[in-house]
C-alpha cells in the first residue's frame, strides 16, 4: 500500500500546471511567427537558410525542453517518454516548415539539405531529451533536469564562441586542427552548414567577426551531418537506457521499502 501511495503521488506530482504548459506553447508559438516573419524579411541575405536552421534548431530544443518537463520519464517511462518526446519534436520541426519553404523558394538553398538537416535536429532533440531523461530518472528536480538539459544544449550549440582560448593556447597545427574540428563537428550547425548546404560559416559574414580566432586557422573541414547525426543517436541511446535503468532501480528500492 505504502508503494502505491508514494508511486501515486511521484505520478501525479511530476506534469507542469496546466497554465505553465499553456505559456509556454504561447511562447513557442511566438517565437515560431517571429522565424516566419524573419524568413519573409530577410529571404535575400548571405547564408539565410543556415541562420534559419540554427533558429528552427533552437526553437525545435526549447519546445524540446518544455514538453520533456510535461511528460516527466519518471512518471510514464522511459519508452512512452521516447514517444512522445520523438512525436512532439516532429510536429514542431512540421511547424517550422512553411518559413524554410518561403526561404527555399526563393533560391536560399538546396531542398533536399533542409531536408536532411531536419534529421540531424531530430538527433539533436532527442539526445537532449536523454540528457533530461537521465538526470531526472537519477533523482533530480524537473528544474533542475531542465537546466542540466539547456546548459548542454548551449553548449553544443556554442561551442564555436568558447573554444577561442583552446585554439590559442596551442601552437601544434596537429592539436588546433583536432580542437577546431570536434568544436564544429558537434555543433548542430557548423555540422550542417557546410556538409548540406555548402555554406563555410565560418569564413562567411555573419560568423567571421564574432569567431576570428577559429575564422583565421578554419580551413573547409571533412565534416559529415550524417557523423554528427549517429554521435547524437549514440549519445541518446546510452542516455535513455541509463535513464531506464536508474528508474527501474528506483522503483526496485520503493517496492522493497513497501515490502519492509
Amino acid at each position: 500500500m505504502q508503494t502505491m501511495t508514494t508511486s501515486g503521488k511521484e505520478r501525479s506530482g511530476n506534469g507542469l500546471r496546466p497554465w505553465k504548459i499553456g505559456t509556454g506553447l504561447a511562447v513557442y508559438l511566438i517565437g515560431v511567427a517571429a522565424f516566419a516573419a524573419f524568413a519573409v524579411a530577410r529571404c535575400r541575405t548571405e547564408g539565410l537558410l543556415a541562420v534559419l536552421l540554427f533558429t528552427e534548431s533552437a526553437l525545435v530544443a526549447g519546445g524540446v525542453v518544455l514538453i520533456a518537463a510535461a511528460v516527466d520519464p519518471r512518471g510514464v517511462g522511459v519508452r512512452g517518454f521516447v514517444v512522445t518526446v520523438s512525436a512532439v519534436s516532429l510536429l514542431m520541426l512540421a511547424a517550422t516548415g512553411p518559413a524554410l519553404l518561403i526561404v527555399l523558394t526563393n533560391g536560399a538553398g538546396p531542398l533536399g539539405g533542409a531536408l536532411l538537416a531536419q534529421l540531424l535536429i531530430l538527433t539533436f532533440c532527442l539526445l537532449l531529451a536523454s540528457v533530461f531523461a537521465l538526470v531526472r530518472c537519477v533523482g533530480a528536480e524537473l528544474f533542475s533536469a531542465q537546466l542540466v538539459c539547456i546548459l548542454v544544449a548551449c553548449a553544443l550549440m556554442g561551442t564555436v564562441f568558447y573554444v577561442d582560448p583552446l585554439v590559442e593556447a596551442d601552437q601544434s597545427p596537429e592539436t588546433r586542427s583536432v580542437v577546431i574540428t570536434a568544436a564544429l563537428a558537434a555543433n548542430p550547425m557548423t555540422a550542417m552548414s557546410w556538409s548540406l548546404l555548402r555554406y563555410d560559416l565560418m569564413h562567411g559574414q555573419i560568423m567571421y567577426d564574432r569567431v576570428s580566432v577559429i575564422g583565421r586557422w578554419h580551413r573547409i573541414p571533412d565534416i559529415q551531418w550524417w557523423q554528427t547525426a549517429c554521435g547524437y543517436a549514440a549519445g541518446s541511446v546510452l542516455f535513455f537506457l541509463g535513464a531506464a535503468e536508474c528508474r527501474r532501480r528506483r522503483l526496485s528500492r520503493l517496492v522493497n521499502a513497501g515490502g519492509s
